[in-house]
């Protein structure tokens, strides 16, 4: 799976802007305004074009397992 190295501080940078919450110490997850967020980006096809591909065709592969492996590459989050 391809790690984007900036990860960790995407997802820190989403959780100070409200767009994710922290749940159950490892998990990651969209709160509302993360889904109108996600919505909104997803409605405009000329957006993120690169971004909308990579993660269509490895969204569905990537394990929770995966994601914590990476996760755990930052601790300050």
């Amino acid at each position: 799976m391809r790690v984007e190295p900036w990860l960790n501080r995407a997802v820190a940078f989403a959780k100070g802007t409200g767009l994710v919450e922290q749940e159950g110490g490892s998990r990651i997850k969209l709160t509302e305004q993360g889904m109108q967020a996600l919505k909104a980006v997803s409605a405009v096809e000329t957006v993120l074009i690169e971004e909308k591909a990579f993660l269509n065709a490895v969204g569905t592969r990537a394990t929770e397992a995966m994601v914590e492996k990476i996760m755990r590459m930052e601790p300050s989050l």
